[in-house]
């Protein structure tokens, strides 16, 4: 199976090629909006560089939020055109779950963060023994950092863009009883999501392009100045 993989919804544009259990490519872009302009000229670049072409494509797998509601809906398009276009089966992948993928195999408890707002952050929680994927444990949640201290246990090894935007706190918060996960663990990458949703995938063959939509968790809110009086 050849899974085509898109992960817009943090700051990291990022695209990969999977076949089966064999990366064949991924390219990673983390600069500031450049998700519309670039997302499918990485795409074009995947497939010109490997030489497959996107109608040997088997599936499309799509990181659906939590994250930026810009960068979800951009992904979520290209996909679902795609989709269209190609009549290729979408699946969806919650990016804290592919996050979670991410964290070393002898981890243990992981909390996988993303960055909301000013401290906020979305949050879930999972076990991970070596040689098997990680186990969520309670929901996903969307939570303020001071909340933090009494939701992440003794020796979990957090990670996400959540630890790149708020160390300090983190650590200020949280202290020396868990693991900060290093940067380079911390962009979300669509080599997770591809691996996550060929699994899905494989273990209930669904296609959403019709009902998919974003995951936000909590509803999204347009903030509006007051007019001036």
């Amino acid at each position: 199976m050849i899974t085509l993989a898109i992960d817009t919804a943090t700051e990291m544009c990022s695209t990969a090629l999977v076949e089966d259990d064999l990366v064949l490519a991924e390219y990673n872009l983390n600069a500031q909006r450049v998700h519309s302009e670039k997302l499918v000229v990485l795409i074009r670049s995947l497939c010109e560089n490997t030489g497959i072409a996107l109608n040997q494509i088997d599936l499309i797998a799509i990181s659906n939020g939590p994250g930026s509601f810009t960068g979800l809906r951009i992904g979520l398009s290209t996909a679902k055109g795609l989709a269209y276009s190609l009549e290729k089966p979408l699946t969806p992948v919650i990016t804290l779950d592919a996050l979670a993928v991410q964290a070393p195999v002898d981890a243990g408890k992981i909390a996988a963060l993303i960055r909301a707002r000013t401290d906020e952050v979305y949050l879930a929680r999972y076990e991970k023994q070596a040689g098997q994927p990680p186990q969520r444990i309670g929901d996903y949640e969307y939570c303020q950092l001071a909340e933090l201290s009494d939701k992440i246990e003794n020796g979990t090894f957090v990670l996400g863009n959540g630890v790149i935007a708020f160390r300090e706190k983190l650590i200020s918060l949280l202290g020396e009883r868990v693991t900060l996960a290093p940067d380079y663990q911390n962009q979300l990458r669509a080599l997770s999501t591809a691996i996550l949703g060929q699994k899905q995938y494989q273990a209930k063959p669904k296609d959403e392009t019709v009902t998919l939509e974003p995951f936000y968790i909590q509803e999204f809110k347009v903030q509006r100045k007051k007019n001036a009086v």
